[in-house]
């Protein structure tokens, strides 16, 4: 089958994790990768994130972010105040959000995850979200708040939130899914991302290396025509 290799902006990699970034980097460049948004998932992966943004300057750029499986009671404070402090050098914020399937308090998660949207709003940065099994309380929480833009990251919940951030997407150019989960839609026949296109939404398929995330192999990008 023949492929088209579109140029595209990878916009969520944990680049803080990847073994050989060198390397990856210029795979990506090679593949037609334009750029790439390295996201944060506490303090310490942040701080990374930082410094190697600014070691690949108008290529990595940027995203703090505060993980739900990575919150630790004693750091939310100091976690929070550094996202703000230094939030001007990022272009969003991410990955955060809220999962409710990991042990992990949730009214705590809900806390942090509207002092960030609040944050984002008032900064008017976008905000990469992960929501597990919080699907409708992650979308209603970025509807009060306001906020202008938002990707909700490797989407697995139900088709009525789907057609709901879809919707929204559509008509204030607002909240998009993005890494939606290949098996969403298959009971039902749905196909969600029918009427969208791929300026606003990525299938990622997991395949090979993709399922660690310690390597990145731009190659999957390619898609068929």
């Amino acid at each position: 089958m023949e492929t088209k290799q579109y140029s595209l902006i990878d916009t969520h990699v944990h680049i803080d994790e990847l073994r050989d970034l060198e390397g990856s980097v210029q795979r990506a460049r090679s593949e037609g990768v334009r750029a790439i948004i390295g996201v944060g998932s506490d303090f310490v992966s942040n701080e990374k994130v930082l410094r190697i943004a600014q070691a690949f300057p108008d290529y990595i750029f940027s995203a703090l972010g505060f993980h739900p499986w990575q919150i630790v009671a004693g750091q939310v404070h100091a976690t929070l105040e550094e996202m703000d402090r230094v939030c001007e050098g990022c272009v969003a914020f991410g990955e955060v959000g809220l999962d409710f399937k990991v042990e992990a308090d949730k009214e705590l998660q809900i806390r942090i995850f509207r002092s960030i949207l609040e944050l984002a709003a008032y900064r008017d940065k976008p905000v990469i979200i992960h929501a597990r099994a919080a699907w409708e309380k992650a979308l209603s929480m970025a509807c009060e708040v306001g906020l202008k833009k938002a990707v909700f990251h490797w989407y697995s919940g139900p088709m009525c939130v789907l057609n709901r951030i879809i919707e929204k997407g559509s008509r204030f150019r607002r909240l998009q899914p993005s890494y939606i989960a290949p098996n969403i839609g298959k009971q039902s026949g749905e196909c969600p991302w029918r009427d969208c296109s791929l300026r606003r939404m990525l299938l990622r398929p997991i395949v090979g290396s993709n399922r660690n995330l310690k390597t990145f192999w731009p190659p999957s990008l390619r898609l068929p025509i």
